[in-house]
């Protein structure tokens, strides 16, 4: 919609890397906002629109305008990985919470490390190498290798690393190769998982041949089968989705009544929401060093007596 206009020409108007990077960053934040205040959040593509319409005084072809140097500004920074993530959500190809998800990463990761290190900033280095393995357990060992590469490029020398540098960008808000690399891995991983997952559920048999219907629970069963490590509450929650149900609770008494689905219409209401492995990053890793909540007096009291 932010590209349709009445006009066959445009003014082009170049947008700077940095101009780039704080225009994504504020769509995010407002339609973070937006979100909170709609019972049916704007799709992101449809949020930007109103998000330019409103920067432009309510006039659609200057909202049209600056939405076309948008994309073209998106496409040239398409090497940095908060563009590429923005540009990948806003096409359709990721759905927004992979990168709620890769926020809730980058959180954990950036309170994780200190505690691994017993240090505000240095780690060793071999000792970072263990830590992401601890806190990345589903990373093949080429992301791994990848990521340690990356690691020596943005700081080649020294017995340790300054796990606080890694993370700071420069004048143009470029991040350095080790997290560049990081962010790019988490949305690729996720991309191709999503994938597996269509494959595994494609696979389900079907109620007949040559049908585009199967059983709820062979598509649950398909479910379970690709990916052992998921809790059954995860695969429920997924199936829901897919099915359309209010709750992952009725998935169980469903399959039992031999409910039916279509594979097609289930996959593209999966995909709505994010699909991803259980341990694509391991909380259980922070867990390990964050100190057990405080009990409050009468918890206390009660485990005195």
């Amino acid at each position: 919609r932010f590209l349709c206009s009445v006009d066959d020409k445009v003014l082009v108007k170049k947008l700077s890397k940095r101009d780039t990077e704080e225009f994504i960053q504020e769509v995010w934040e407002g339609k973070k906002k937006s979100d909170a205040h709609r019972k049916l959040p704007f799709a992101l593509h449809e949020y930007l629109y109103e998000h330019l319409r409103e920067k432009h005084g309510g006039v659609h072809a200057d909202a049209v305008e600056a939405g076309y140097n948008l994309m073209e500004a998106l496409r040239k920074f398409s090497y940095d990985a908060d563009v590429a993530l923005f540009l990948e959500v806003l096409t359709g190809a990721l759905c927004e919470d992979v990168y709620n998800d890769r926020n809730e990463m980058t959180r954990a990761l950036e309170e994780y490390l200190p505690l691994a290190a017993g240090h505000d900033n240095l780690i060793g280095r071999e000792d970072l190498y263990v830590a992401l393995r601890e806190f990345f357990p589903s990373k093949s060992e080429e992301s791994h290798a990848a990521l340690r590469k990356a690691l020596s490029k943005d700081q080649s020398e020294g017995e340790f690393v300054d796990f606080i540098k890694l993370f700071e960008e420069d004048a143009n808000l470029n991040q350095g190769e080790f997290v560049t690399t990081l962010f790019e891995q988490h949305w690729m991983e996720i991309r191709a998982y999503a994938q597996e997952v269509s494959e595994a559920i494609e696979g389900a048999e079907r109620v007949e041949p040559g049908s585009n219907l199967a059983l709820l629970a062979a598509v649950r069963e398909a479910l379970r089968k690709h990916d052992p490590t998921k809790s059954l509450e995860d695969v429920d929650a997924e199936c829901a989705r897919g099915a359309q149900f209010a709750t992952s609770s009725n998935v169980a008494l469903q399959c039992s009544l031999g409910a039916v689905v279509d594979v097609d219409t289930f996959k593209t209401k999966l995909h709505v929401g994010l699909v991803k492995r259980a341990d694509n990053f391991d909380l259980k890793a922070l867990l390990k060093y964050r100190a057990p909540p405080e009990q409050s007096g009468g918890d206390a009291a009660s485990a005195e007596a």
